[in-house]
């Protein structure tokens, strides 16, 4: 389905929300339609919502120097380590930032000031939605307009010159670039992704969007962002790390495999997945391992039986020490075949039914069992050619120059524009 076909963003679009005329609504909610929190939890629970937001406020944010960059870990992304260690990374690079956080929820009675935009929601969305649909979507919009209320108001009192968020296709991220973007502040997005199955460069309101290198660039510039909007400067999570120039290879033979999980509106492939890749290892007396999605734990996958894998986990380790554990890694559609490729670590992908990840790059890929066959063959074999694809691969995802320096000069580049 398109955003195009999407009924829900439709119908929003019909809605109007009183002091919000210049803010995207519909497509920054986006990702909440898929919410089944009304449903599971009714109108009552959006109503408690409302009354929380209305009289309290979890925004933090710390200030050093003038504040010049601003850096968003917003609360579209709480609980999440090794988003917040990506902000830190990008932070790191700054002597005069400031850095906005979820924090603490505090008394604020402030958002009193808000009940009669509120009001007004909510007589415009029951026009259009269910009335638990409608108070649900009321909330989301009253938590995203106090938060980014919030941020803007600092960012401005610190003269920022540039907000970067994690991706502007959530919802507290998008209000805030749009607020910036009416303000005269320039903003940027960062990638988070791999772009498969969404159109997030629909969903894109930031001046500029910093992707991770030629593949992004590619996919961006056929969904119509301008070529003057884009900047490449290679894979966040490779910021201060040391890129190896040889393939990571612990064993002449697979011992193990190392399966990784998208979760989500992937689940079902991943069932199928680990169904295949479990009689596999099993056959051929490998150990597997599997990783899930931060998340979506084991319990989120009804129909896995947990009982034939030998290793799993959530959070307890992160893909760089879980690829220490095992000899090559299996994934279906994330970014950390980009994060294992770039260190050339044997990593490949299965194809479900439809080739949708990634298609320009075949060499990894398999359906079925025979095929990974081959590919086994191609890692005991022949480590020369698995090298030479791993490295051929890496450059079209990512550069692999001082990353580190890329971000920095690319950010204060935004920042004079």
């Amino acid at each position: 389905m398109t955003l195009r076909e999407d009924k829900t963003l439709q119908q929003f679009l019909k809605t109007d929300l009183k002091s919000l005329e210049d803010i995207d609504v519909a497509h920054a909610m986006y990702f909440s339609y898929y919410s089944n929190t009304y449903n599971k939890k009714g109108i009552l629970h959006s109503i408690l919502r409302i009354l929380m937001y209305l009289c309290t406020i979890d925004v933090s944010y710390t200030i050093q120097g003038s504040g010049e960059i601003a850096l968003l870990y917003s609360n579209s992304y709480k609980g999440r380590k090794d988003f917040l260690e990506t902000i830190n990374k990008i932070g790191d690079l700054f002597s005069s930032k400031v850095v906005f956080l979820p924090g603490k929820r505090k008394i604020s009675l402030n958002g009193l000031t808000y009940c009669s935009n509120l009001l007004s929601w909510i007589r415009s969305l029951i026009k259009v939605f269910p009335k638990k649909e409608a108070f649900y979507y009321a909330s989301m919009i009253l938590f995203a307009k106090r938060n980014s209320d919030s941020i803007v108001d600092v960012a401005l009192k610190c003269n920022c010159q540039c907000m970067v968020v994690l991706s502007d296709m959530h919802l507290i991220d998008s209000f805030v670039v749009q607020q910036c973007n009416l303000k005269g502040i320039n903003t940027a997005t960062l990638q988070h992704g791999n772009f498969e199955g969404i159109e997030p460069f629909v969903l894109s309101r930031s001046k500029y969007f910093i992707v991770h290198g030629k593949y992004a660039r590619e996919k961006a510039e056929k969904c119509g962002i301008p070529a003057a909007r884009i900047r490449e400067a290679g894979l966040l999570k490779l910021i201060g790390k040391q890129i190896p120039d040889a393939i990571c290879k612990k064993h002449e033979k697979v011992f193990s495999v190392g399966v990784i999980l998208s979760g989500d509106m992937f689940a079902e492939a991943d069932t199928r997945m680990i169904s295949m890749l479990s009689d596999y290892c099993r056959n051929k007396g490998l150990e597997i391992f599997v990783k899930c999605h931060p998340n979506f734990g084991p319990e989120y996958y009804q129909d896995i039986d947990w009982s034939s894998i030998d290793h799993a986990y959530t959070n307890e380790i992160n893909v760089e020490e879980f690829s220490r554990r095992v000899d090559i890694a299996i994934v279906l559609n994330t970014t950390v075949f980009l994060e294992y490729v770039l260190v050339l670590f044997p990593t490949f992908i299965f194809v479900d039914h439809e080739d949708n990840f990634m298609p320009n790059i075949q060499w990894c890929k398999f359906h079925n069992p025979a095929e990974l066959d081959n590919l086994f063959s191609l890692f005991e074999q022949n480590p020369e050619m698995l090298e030479k694809n791993l490295k051929e691969t890496r450059e079209y995802f990512s550069s692999t120059k001082n990353i580190s320096k890329q971000y920095h000069d690319v950010i204060e580049e935004i920042s004079r524009s």
